[in-house]
């Protein structure tokens, strides 16, 4: 009342100017995006998926039958196979017995020649003429074997 308002009050219908609300924003983005979510070809991508879940049944299926059994038998030949080592090596073993005495043998070796070593690095002319006949015996035997 008592406000001039200038328009064509004549002109059908009447255009009222206004700012779009964050309602009308909210109400545009969401349209956009239905429209997008309609463009999907959503029935192309449910077949694709589909056949992909049949190829990723159908290779478990060809796994478990061809793989697993060849599984299992390597398990089964690792198992043997680490039994008889731990028969080879269980302390009464003759295979135990004989590579203890095969270590000590060696090791006997490893001090005979270390021994040598030491005299050739103290008598290096021993190479040439031998050991001099006054020279003490040098025991290269060992302890006795059993």
């Amino acid at each position: 009342p008592g406000v001039q308002v200038e328009g064509d009050l004549n002109a059908r219908p009447i255009a009222i100017p206004t700012l779009p609300g964050s309602l009308e924003i909210l109400q545009e983005q969401l349209q956009a995006m239905l429209e997008k979510i309609n463009k999907l070809p959503v029935e192309r991508i449910a077949g694709n998926l589909d056949g992909n879940l049949i190829e990723l049944r159908k290779g478990l299926m060809q796994f478990n039958s061809r793989t697993l059994p060849g599984v299992q038998s390597t398990l089964a030949d690792v198992s043997k196979t680490l039994q008889s080592a731990s028969a080879t090596l269980a302390e009464d073993s003759p295979q135990r017995e004989k590579l203890s005495e095969t270590l000590d043998e060696l090791g006997r070796m490893s001090r005979s020649l270390r021994d040598l070593s030491d005299y050739l690095g103290r008598n290096p002319e021993a190479l040439i003429r031998g050991r001099p006949s006054n020279a003490p015996p040098i025991d290269l035997q060992g302890p006795p074997r059993n």
